[in-house]
């Protein structure tokens, strides 16, 4: 997302926690696919801790579903909001699982993440803010960010 839009706005993530519930149908259901998805049995078996990337975080509510089947997992919230940063670091405040970054996803992953390895990347109902011409490095990213046989799971619109 560019500079200045509207998601740099005070109250935009305010805003978008009131209505998102009510402008996508089954969005909980989706964020519940999701985190099942992310957080499979046969990854639980293989690793003490599950490691997620959760692209586009907001104000954590797929971070929050992986939490609740998997507390041990190890989840990176990345997101370009300074609001949406803001909610996720205090919800998840205290929570040694989870760390919180504010980046801009049209540049590809933050290096800090493409030293790490995950089990799986999420997403749900952002990536579709990201440039076009911007996409494959993001996509690029992502995939050398996972283990081998991990998934990224993108619930969006395009």
């Amino acid at each position: 997302m560019p500079a200045g839009d509207g998601w740099k706005s005070q109250g935009a993530a305010e805003r978008y926690k009131s209505v998102i519930g009510y402008i996508v149908p089954g969005r909980r259901d989706i964020l519940d696919i999701i985190a099942k998805i992310a957080t499979r049995q046969d990854i639980a078996k293989v690793r003490d801790e599950i490691k997620v990337l959760d692209l586009g975080c907001g104000n954590g509510d797929v971070t929050a579903e992986v939490l609740k089947l998997n507390g041990n997992a190890s989840v990176s919230m990345v997101d370009y909001s300074d609001e949406m940063v803001a909610l996720s670091k205090n919800r998840f405040k205290g929570h040694g699982r989870v760390r919180v970054m504010q980046h801009d996803l049209n540049e590809g992953l933050p290096a800090a993440l493409l030293m790490d390895e995950f089990d799986a990347a999420v997403s749900c109902f952002a990536l579709h803010h990201i440039e076009y011409d911007r996409r494959v490095k993001l996509y690029s990213d992502i995939y050398k960010a996972l283990r081998p046989g991990s998934f990224f799971i993108n619930g969006d619109m395009f």
